[in-house]
């Protein structure tokens, strides 16, 4: 990751970018940081991720700041309103459901099997409601 300088505002940019905007250049593959810094174009790190909360919060990449001669990406932290962390939380709420429904079959699965995700599980429950049938303990049909 890199940033150009222009007019001394940073601006996200890449090598394809500067071989594309100097085509007459041949660059070398890892281009030596004296050589970027004569185009203002400088590496830029990322800024290790703050702690917060996914179900109220939303993190986003900041802009690029110099700390200590060095370009470091920062990151923002927002909090969300209360309907929309409502609607987050309901959200991952329905996806872990989603991924555990398979536990309610319980009653009628070795409890063995209750380690296989839900998937593995359904595949076999096809057996199982059979067996159940011609014990007399299936659907009444």
């Amino acid at each position: 990751m890199y940033i150009r300088l222009i007019n001394g505002a940073p601006e996200r940019y890449s090598l394809r970018a500067l071989a594309a905007d100097h085509p007459e250049v041949s660059f070398p593959d890892v281009p030596a940081a004296e050589l970027l810094a004569a185009y203002d174009i400088y590496p830029l790190t990322r800024a290790q991720t703050p702690e917060h909360n996914p179900l109220t919060q939303i993190l986003r990449e900041g802009v690029p700041v110099q700390e200590e001669g060095e370009w470091v990406l920062g990151w923002e932290v927002e909090t969300l309103n209360a309907d929309q962390a409502a609607q987050t939380i309901r959200a991952a709420r329905d996806r872990q459901l989603a991924q555990t429904d398979w536990i309610i079959m319980k009653g009628l699965v070795s409890r063995k099997l209750w380690k296989f995700p839900g998937g593995a599980l359904r595949a076999c429950e096809g057996s199982v409601f059979q067996a159940a049938r011609s014990r007399g303990m299936g659907s009444r049909g």
